[in-house]
């Protein structure tokens, strides 16, 4: 179709007595197979640069606190076989891939900053 795709929104209300409510996005417990995977894709552009994703974790204005963490956690081999217990699953962080046939086009960077 031609035109603006819309927006999805998920979310939980203000609290002004409390803790505000949280989201679980889980895929269901199988008890013969692979759990699902949950996948976070933005769509295809032919204009400008790809969609952005962005993490961010909660602030605080209290004294004395800090702002809230991103854990990224790889998946628990529980296995405790004697001959070949279960691994943990890694993290992988990939740079984007450049296409582009100049000598100058690169992929993405992986870059780490701490706060300020």
């Amino acid at each position: 179709s031609h035109g603006v795709s819309g927006s999805v929104s998920i979310g939980t209300g203000p609290s002004k007595a409390g803790n505000s409510g949280g989201i679980i996005i889980e895929t269901g417990k199988t008890y013969d197979g692979k759990s699902g995977d949950i996948s976070i894709l933005n769509g295809d552009g032919n204009y400008f640069d790809g969609g952005d994703i962005f993490l961010t974790a909660g602030r605080t204005s209290e004294p004395a606190r800090h702002g809230g963490r991103i854990v990224l956690t790889g998946g628990e081999g529980s296995s405790s076989h004697s001959k070949d217990g279960g691994d943990g699953g890694p993290i992988i962080i990939t740079g984007g891939e450049a296409k582009g046939e100049n000598s100058n086009d690169s992929g993405g960077n992986f870059e780490v900053y701490g706060g300020s």
